[in-house]
């Protein structure tokens, strides 16, 4: 349920995992790019990159440990706010915080030397679970939630990304029009609705990649993508790496 290891030098590819990825500069500095931004972490820095969201480290002046920790096989009561937690010590002065979780993925890896690893692992998985959920949990005061209607339309398609939807077919079910659906999001969420959408299949569609019993072309028809070229080239976009990669 937990991995590491170290980065010395320049990424020659983008990063992703199932995973919970934490990466956390040792020494000197490194140059982060997520999917929308570049960060520049100095020494114990540390950021949070959630599964299935690619990052790339362009310049490693020193050293940089990526900690991937595995919440998916917790029970989901347990970590259903793990979605709200925000760990990004960049973008803050005063780090107490954070150095309190650095401490515990350091002993974290000092204990999976030992002789009992795995049980050494779950107990540090809710360790630090119990710490995020302690000190970077976030205050539910996102856009979407003082619009009910606008929640409404999100789990929606939350249950139903994988069948054939499209903002003309919306208005019938929440009794509002088109335009009224498409400037919503543009307004709340920052994208527009098939951009949403293509986001939410495409996160749910990479997980399934990993297991190896399903081809591509399966996936991109489970997932509400008329053909492997179209998810392919979605794909790409959001993740700068094809599928099959």
């Amino acid at each position: 349920m937990i991995q590491f290891h170290l980065i010395k030098e320049k990424q020659t590819a983008p990063e992703w995992s199932g995973k919970y990825s934490f990466l956390i500069s040792l020494s000197g500095r490194t140059a982060l790019i997520t999917q929308k931004t570049e960060w520049l972490l100095r020494e114990k820095d540390i950021f949070m990159v959630p599964p299935f969201q690619y990052f790339l480290l362009s310049k490693v002046e020193g050293c940089c440990l990526v900690y991937q920790i595995d919440f998916g096989k917790l029970p989901s009561y347990i970590v259903k706010d793990i979605q709200n937690v925000k760990c990004n010590s960049v973008q803050e002065s005063n780090k107490e915080r954070y150095e309190k979780l650095a401490v515990s993925i350091m002993r974290s890896l000092t204990e999976q030397r030992g002789e009992k690893p795995l049980i050494s692992s779950m107990k540090w998985v809710y360790i630090i679970l119990e710490e995020l959920m302690k000190y970077f949990l976030l205050e539910k005061k996102e856009k979407v939630t003082g619009n009910s209607r606008m929640k409404e339309i999100m789990d929606y398609i939350a249950e139903h990304y994988k069948e054939d939807l499209t903002l003309t077919r919306l208005p019938s079910h929440f009794y509002v029009s088109n335009s009224y659906i498409s400037k919503m999001f543009r307004e709340e969420v920052g994208v527009n609705f098939l951009g949403y959408l293509n986001e939410i299949r495409l996160m749910h569609a990479a997980g399934q990649l990993l297991d190896r019993s399903k081809t591509i072309e399966q996936i991109a028809e489970e997932y509400g993508f008329k053909n492997v070229r179209a998810f392919s080239t979605k794909f790409k976009d959001y993740y700068h790496m094809l599928p099959s990669e």
